[in-house]
């Protein structure tokens, strides 16, 4: 069961936390340039700069400790949304100025979390997570007018950028295509050669089988004339030798 809630308290944790970066927050750049900056540091400087931004000379240093009075969150509360009621009243007690202060945040949808009790002991993971809830959804922190114009100008730069890889694009996919269509061109002339070359091949096989075939009748033929050259000369030795026999006869 331990091991379920730990589970589960660290997929809110990275939830929750996973927003809290510099890169999340352009206008955060002007509390810190460190992108490495851990989020429980960057809450600080985010609480102590509303803190500053509305005279008030207390700095916290931590979230838990420093947060127990509820005093500050209320002030932070207040910079962050004008029109929420301060609900501070000096001879409460911490628990009952806790649950005024809770009721400011339910007000702008940031109370989950945690209880006036949380918050009066210094639950340290609920209340990070309270001030992450807070910061996440009202982050605020103003942009001077040199800073959203160099803004604004990186903005213009980066669309015109982003133009310019476009046109790139397209010009690449212009050559992708006239390549596509170069390519399919010779595929149909490799496919043209491959059908001829086929046809040479059963061309030549043709021709084989015509020459065995006339080299066999040619076999034929000059055996067939060996054999009346062999019966002519065998003609010619008999009239030879009958010839001979006569001239004897007529001598006797």
């Amino acid at each position: 069961e331990y091991l379920v809630f730990a589970l589960i308290w660290q997929i809110i944790k990275q939830g929750i936390l996973g927003k809290v970066k510099i890169e999340k927050h352009p206008e955060l750049q002007k509390l810190t340039n460190d992108k490495d900056i851990p989020p429980e540091d960057i809450l600080l400087k985010w609480l102590n700069y509303h803190l500053k931004s509305c005279d008030n000379q207390i700095q916290v240093n931590n979230l838990t400790f420093d947060l127990k009075d509820s005093k500050i969150l209320i002030t932070l509360l207040k910079q962050l949304d004008n029109s929420l009621i301060d609900y501070v009243i000096e001879d409460e007690d911490d628990l009952k100025r806790a649950e005024k202060m809770l009721e400011m945040a339910d007000k702008i949808g940031c109370r989950s979390f945690v209880t006036a009790t949380d918050v009066v002991e210094g639950n340290e993971k609920l209340m990070l997570m309270f001030i992450a809830n807070i910061f996440n959804k009202m982050t605020s922190v103003p942009m001077s007018e040199i800073e959203l114009k160099l803004q604004e100008t990186t903005i213009k730069q980066l669309q015109g950028t982003v133009e310019l890889k476009d046109i790139e694009l397209l010009t690449l996919q212009d050559q992708i295509n006239s390549s596509n269509s170069e390519i399919n061109v010779l595929n149909a002339k490799v496919k043209n050669l491959q059908q001829e070359n086929q046809l040479l091949q059963e061309c030549i096989e043709d021709q084989r089988k015509t020459n065995k075939s006339l080299s066999e009748r040619l076999f034929c033929k000059t055996a067939a004339m060996d054999s009346l050259q062999e019966k002519y000369e065998n003609v010619c030795k008999e009239y030879d030798d009958f010839k001979t026999k006569q001239e004897d006869s007529q001598v006797e």
